[in-house]
């Protein structure tokens, strides 16, 4: 018998994927936070993401294309068609403070993140909102979290408020530069305007959110109900099943 075969030659990675895979845009796996780092300090940025095929991956300053120096280097790293990028800066100064951002490219669409950077020089400085407070909706009975992230020189004072009162009985928690509320199983009554005032001896900046609660409402079965489990009989037993019986007389 005679079979015919074709040997074909090897695919790139790229090609490889895109066969396997419908095209992906670059999506970031998740937001980097903004970085409040001590002067001369060393600083990693780093942002993951995913895309079919292979996206083009570019750094920005202030909206000037980031150089890579001595003091400034990059890496990349990718498994599959997961990808690392990754900008070391080995001691940074307080002119380097500032928005980097990344923007990632390939054929089938793009995405950026800014990463907000806030260098601290130990000398006094008024306060700043690195990450502010963004709107949340839940649904009653769930909980709510709202962080704010926040820069300084003395470190600043954080107060918390809803609908303009101060609020003293919530869990309120504080690690380094970032600030948390949090609401346990919310009601109705937690829906409102949510704001933080950070204050030191240099002045005071604020952030605000909304925090809407929907009324929860449970949803109604549509399963059928089981059937009852069969009756097991032996062999010439007697059963009895009691039916109702509806005659007809002529």
């Amino acid at each position: 018998a005679y079979f015919p075969f074709v040997i074909f030659p090897p695919l790139s990675r790229e090609s490889s994927l895109a066969d396997i895979l419908e095209g992906i845009p670059p999506t970031f796996s998740k937001k980097t936070k903004p970085v409040y780092a001590e002067e001369n300090s060393e600083v990693t940025l780093e942002v993951r993401l995913v895309a079919v095929p292979e996206p083009d991956l570019l750094w920005y300053y202030n909206g000037e294309p980031l150089q890579e120096t001595d003091e400034v280097v990059f890496s990349d790293q990718s498994d599959m068609h997961s990808y690392v990028s990754i900008v070391t800066i080995k001691s940074i100064k307080k002119r380097e403070e500032g928005v980097y951002t990344v923007v990632a490219k390939n054929r089938e669409g793009e995405a950026k993140m800014d990463i907000p950077v806030k260098v601290n020089t130990g000398k006094p400085e008024k306060p700043s909102i690195l990450e502010p407070l963004h709107d949340v909706s839940i649904t009653e009975g769930e909980s709510a979290v709202l962080s704010v992230q926040v820069g300084g020189e003395p470190s600043p004072k954080v107060e918390w408020y809803k609908d303009g009162k101060l609020i003293k009985d919530r869990q309120i928690t504080s690690e380094k530069n970032t600030h948390t509320l949090t609401l346990i199983q919310c009601s109705t009554k937690d829906k409102g305007r949510y704001s933080v005032k950070v204050t030191n001896k240099e002045g005071t900046v604020e952030s605000a959110a909304n925090l809407n609660v929907d009324p929860y409402e449970p949803k109604e079965s549509k399963e059928t109900p089981p059937s009852p489990p069969p009756y097991v009989v032996s062999e010439l037993d007697t059963l009895q099943v009691n039916l109702p019986l509806r005659r007809k007389c002529k």
